[in-house]
Order: structure tokens, then sequence, then C-alpha cells
């Protein structure tokens, strides 16, 4: 069922570029989010197996497709200056979540009724769906205005977003880097056949898939089995995984503090170093 749920978000994600760039940056985190909240009652609501495995395929594919649109709104939308701290926030906020949901696991894992797993499963249906009722709030990328040639209303996000130089600055820049990727490639055939792209490209997969085979996942997907090896009872193994989440969101917060302090690749590398080590 691990296996599935990632199989899903592996494909989920190569449609987030679709919705980003046709319909929005908010439709993209709309849609998947969307997915996330239905997929997540039907998995609650499950009334056999094969019914329970394939809502678990589509969860995967909301959970990963919102984990990759919220970054691009983000990127797009705050200020440069802010930008190391609050796209640190999401992952921190990743971390919350995590933690949240092993501590919930842990508490209803003490029911000996079906609502101990389908409470846990329900549960996640809160967060898509307070972020469905904020989206109509949140202003659109500028960016993306931009590109479907809609210069006042990002003209107008700008102005929410940054004081009125810095905004007319930051719609001359975009403006101007919008004129010059539009004479260039952008599909993904481009990504891997322009060298400088090629280059780019595997740098981006190669530290991010480095980061996901640090191991850090396998303790979290798997922490309950590894902990049983030694020994440990159920009732403990959960106490352990919660615990490591809860730390691991403290050090998420922490580096909210010094990730516009040092270097991202000595902090990456850090991080792996520190994930290694366990």
């Amino acid at each position: 069922m691990n296996g599935l749920y990632q199989v899903g978000g592996f494909l989920g994600v190569f449609t987030v570029s679709y919705f980003a760039d046709k319909w929005g940056r908010k439709a993209a985190i709309g849609v998947s989010a969307l997915i996330v909240l239905i997929s997540g009652a039907l998995l609650a609501g499950s009334v056999n197996v094969g019914m329970f495995i394939a809502f678990r395929f589509f969860n995967g594919a909301g959970a990963f497709m919102i984990l990759s649109a919220v970054p691009i709104w983000m990127n797009e939308v705050t200020p440069p200056r802010n930008r190391g701290m609050l796209v640190g926030i999401h992952g921190a906020a990743l971390l919350f979540g995590y933690m949240v949901a092993a501590w919930i696991g842990n508490g209803f894992f003490y029911l000996h009724t079906a609502a101990a797993w389908r409470a846990p499963m329900a549960f996640q249906c809160l967060p898509p769906l307070i972020l469905l009722c904020l989206l109509p709030f949140m202003p659109e990328s500028p960016r993306f205005l931009l590109m479907h040639d809609k210069h006042h209303e990002a003209a107008s996000n700008l102005l929410r977003l940054h004081t009125r130089e810095e905004a007319e600055s930051r719609l001359a820049q975009i403006s101007a880097q919008m004129q010059i990727d539009r004479t260039r490639p952008w599909s993904y055939w481009a990504m891997l056949k322009k060298p400088s792209y090629r280059k780019r490209t595997l740098l981006c997969l190669g530290t991010t898939c480095g980061v996901q085979m640090s191991g850090i996942l396998v303790i979290n997907s798997y922490g309950a089995t590894l902990y049983a090896g030694p020994g440990y009872s159920p009732e403990k193994q959960l106490i352990l995984l919660g615990g490591w989440l809860t730390l691991a969101f403290g050090c998420g917060v922490l580096s909210l503090f010094v990730v516009d302090r040092l270097p991202r690749p000595k902090l990456i590398g850090a991080g792996l170093m520190a994930a290694w080590s366990v």
C-alpha cells in the first residue's frame, strides 16, 4: 500500500505543470487539494480492501501534487529577500503534518474498533478543506498572469504584495524575463537536449533524489517495523516514531533561522550527513 501511494505521487506530479500553466498556480493547488480531500474521504469510508488500495493511489497522487504545486506559487509570490524562510516554512509545515499524523495514529491505536483506522484517514481531509476555503483569498502568481497577458491583474497583485516602487520594479523584471522565455524552448525534451537546461535538470534531479534516498522516508514509512526488530512493543514503536517526527519538526523550525545565513549547498550537505548517520 505504501508502494502504490508513492507510485501515485510519482505519476501525479507530472500533471502539476499542466494545471499550473493552463489554469493558474492556484488552480494547481486547488485540484491537488480536492484530490486529497476526496480520496481521503473515500479511504476513510472504504468498504473493502480493493477500494482502500485503489484510493491509496489517488491519495498519493494528490499529496505529491500539492507538495509540488505550493512551492511553485510561493516562489513566484514571495519577495526574494523572504523566499528562503517562507519556503522553509513549507518544509516545516510538512514535518508538522507528519508529526500530527503520527500522534493521531498513536492515539487511535488503542481503540479496538474500525475507528482505529477510519478516523486517522478521515482527519487528513481537514487540512485540504481549510486550504480550499482560503484559496479564493490568495493572490494569483503575477508570473502566470503575465504569461496570459493579464498585465493589469499582475500589477494589481504585485501591489498587494509589495510597496509601489518594489511592485513596479518586479513587474518590469518579470515582463522582461517573460519576453526572453518566450523565445526559448520550454518542453521536457528541451530540458534534456539543451546543454545548459540539461545541467540544471540533472542538478535538480540529483539533489532531490539524493535527499529522498537518504533513508529518511524509510524510517518514516516503516518505522514501526524497524523498531520491532530490537523487540520494542507496538506501543513503544509508535511512541518512538512520534518522538522522531517531533524532533524532525523542531529541527525544521530551527532551519528557518539559518536558511538565509548559510549557503544552501552546505545546509543540504549537513542535512544529508545527519540523515546518513542514522
